[in-house]
């Protein structure tokens, strides 16, 4: 999750002169890339997803270290099914506090226990 958001949020620009990351370049230019950040973008939804509905169901359960992360757990399981979702920052936002959360971790790591796609 965390190599997927730097490659579009911190490596997708060199930061020297504004050339793309090289990982980011496809044999056909943009719309290669737009494909690729796309792919990036539905595979971190998909992963946040999974991580976070996998917790209450993994025997023992996982809880959110801070239960105050319970509404941005919410809101990903709320737009998961929507259709042609358009990632605003608050997507972010929210994928990136529940991924400092412990108990998110926690779930992570025992990944072996349920599908996660990587």
């Amino acid at each position: 999750i965390v190599k997927q958001m730097r490659i579009l949020h911190v490596n997708g620009f060199n930061g020297e002169g504004g050339e793309e990351d090289p990982q980011l370049q496809g044999a056909d230019g943009d719309g290669e890339k737009a494909t690729k950040v796309q792919d990036i973008k539905n595979n971190l939804k998909e992963a946040i997803e999974t991580i976070v509905a996998a917790m209450s169901n993994l025997v023992p359960p996982v809880e959110l270290a801070n239960p105050e992360n319970q509404f941005r757990v919410d809101y990903i399981l709320s737009v998961i099914e929507r259709p042609n979702f358009d990632f605003p920052p608050e997507f972010y936002e929210h994928a990136k506090a529940l991924w400092e959360d412990e108990g998110v971790r926690a779930s992570y790591e025992r990944s072996n226990e349920y599908q996660l796609n990587d």
